[in-house]
């Protein structure tokens, strides 16, 4: 049921869209019985219907643009005019639909824009922190607040009463006292972010973590008393608490009033779980990049630990056409510098297409095979079943060098190496078996260089999505290789 609900999560965001038609249909719903409310629900789910087809699908606005503006911006402006414009419905009898038509474009717009600038790495995007997070809450609520204020100026003057919904044509006529009043509640939410930033930048790090949670919480009690008078005695100066009923904590326009440091400091103890687990995931995100960009430091060392073994053996096969004259050393010499430019330059590639390290695994067999001429038999079959997944280059052919040096090398009687390469649904299947010298059959498999390299390239690059064994049977070694590739991107997708 777990995995069930994961894959659900995982699979669209169409789960995004549906929170925002409930949430909506019950902030907007007066009745009292569950069949009016049913019925709220499916009106809006219907009028969001295209945006639920969208998200269901799972595209992307990479993947159709012109398709993804027209259901999230073309779409609503439509529906939005019909019923203004063309229907003269009332804003107030429609405004649910409307608060629909605006939160879950805009909310799509605003979460495909983070997307982006993630995905970019843009500088601002990719650090974005719990203190740039409240910061952005505030401004909304702030805004929010202000709208309700707007949509009944009286009541707010007459008690510090707000309306229960928003009133789109008084917000239209009083947008500059919007605007001023979203202004002076931000600042009101300020001096609460004040003590936030405190506790974040001096009070956990240097307080709590070095002194103590006693000390801790002697420093918070002092921090608000030292402040929170002069912070509520200038804002009590904004025109916001002349309009009404001053809305600082306290119930009278008092700075000196505990209320107002009561709220504070719960503002300080409050924030502090949320300041030490952001503190704990921000060390944990720059660990994972470290061990990150060890590893891939790790990995370009053990491939130029593979590549001088690599070039000592086809060297040598090349020595051995020109001493004796061979015709076919000009080829030879010619394919030599392709695999020579695959090593130096694809190499280096953290992927590579699957058919792309078989082409170039065929040419480093054509090559050692030039030394062995009777009694020989060397096969290498494929059968891929989708040729543009990805690999880790020159994997591969450490088991081809494996198997001429420590088998076809020094076996003096009948020598084979039979090589299949399957992939089936991502998952990719290696397997080589060559021939060994009798007197081995009873020797340990010794692991050299080539092979623990291999054993640290899988472990970094496929952890726990790779399976590798060894086995020696009738004068015969067996190495098969399993690699679960489902979880990476193709590269026709990149």
């Amino acid at each position: 049921m777990t995995n069930l609900f994961t894959k659900m999560l995982l699979k669209n965001d169409v789960w995004v869209v549906w929170a925002m038609i409930v949430t909506i249909s019950i902030g907007h719903f007066s009745g009292s019985d569950w069949w009016s409310y049913l019925t709220a629900l499916a009106k809006h789910s219907l009028i969001a219907l295209p945006m639920l087809i969208f998200k269901w699908q799972n595209k992307t606005w990479k993947e159709a643009k012109l398709l993804a503006v027209g259901v999230f911006l073309a779409y609503p402006l439509a529906v939005g005019i019909c019923l203004l414009v063309f229907l003269k419905q009332e804003v107030n009898a429609v405004q649910s639909i409307i608060s629909l038509l605006i939160l879950i474009p805009a909310l799509e717009v605003f979460s495909e824009f983070f997307h982006t600038k993630q995905n970019n790495k843009n500088p601002l995007f990719s650090k974005w922190s719990l203190q740039r997070t409240i910061l952005l809450v505030m401004a909304v609520l702030s805004l929010y607040l202000a709208m309700l204020i707007v949509s009944d100026l009286s009541s707010w003057a007459r008690a510090n009463s707000v309306a229960e919904s928003i009133h789109f044509e008084k917000l239209v006529d009083n947008l500059g006292i919007w605007m001023w009043l979203s202004l002076q509640l931000f600042l009101l939410f300020f001096i609460g972010y004040i003590f936030f930033w405190l506790n974040s930048r001096y009070l956990v790090p240097l307080v709590l973590v070095k002194k103590g949670i006693v000390k801790y919480l002697i420093a918070c009690i002092a921090s608000v008393c030292l402040l929170y008078p002069v912070l509520i005695e200038l804002y009590l100066l904004l025109p916001i608490n002349y309009m009404g009923e001053p809305i600082i904590p306290a119930v009278e326009a008092n700075a000196f009033d505990w209320a107002n440091g009561r709220v504070l400091l719960a503002v300080l103890l409050v924030s502090m779980p949320f300041i030490v687990i952001s503190a704990w995931h921000e060390d944990n995100r720059k660990l994972t990049i470290k061990e990150k960009e060890h590893s891939q430091t790790e990995l370009q060392l053990l491939k130029q630990q593979i590549d001088p073994h690599f070039f000592f053996n086809t060297l040598n096969n090349l020595y051995s056409l020109t001493l004796n004259k061979s015709e076919k050393a000009p080829e030879v010499l010619l394919q030599l510098s392709e695999i020579m430019r695959y090593v130096v330059y694809v190499g280096k590639e953290e992927k590579v297409p699957i058919q792309e390290d078989i082409n170039y695994l065929k040419d480093y067999i054509d090559l050692q095979s030039i030394r062995f001429h009777h009694n020989t038999h060397i096969n290498m079959t494929t059968e891929l079943e989708c040729s543009d997944l990805s690999i880790s280059p020159l994997l591969l052919v450490i088991f081809v060098e494996n198997a001429f040096k420590h088998g076809l090398e020094q076996n003096t009687d009948k020598r084979y190496l039979d090589i299949h390469i399957s992939e089936k649904k991502g998952e990719l299947r290696f397997k080589c078996v060559n021939s060994i010298e009798p007197e081995l059959q009873q020797t340990k498999i010794n692991e050299g260089v080539g092979i623990s390299n291999l054993r640290r390239r899988l472990a970094l690059i496929y952890p726990h999505r790779h399976q590798l064994t060894f086995s020696l049977e009738d004068n015969v070694f067996i190495a098969e290789l399993t690699i679960d590739l489902n979880d990476q991107e193709r590269l026709g997708d990149e």
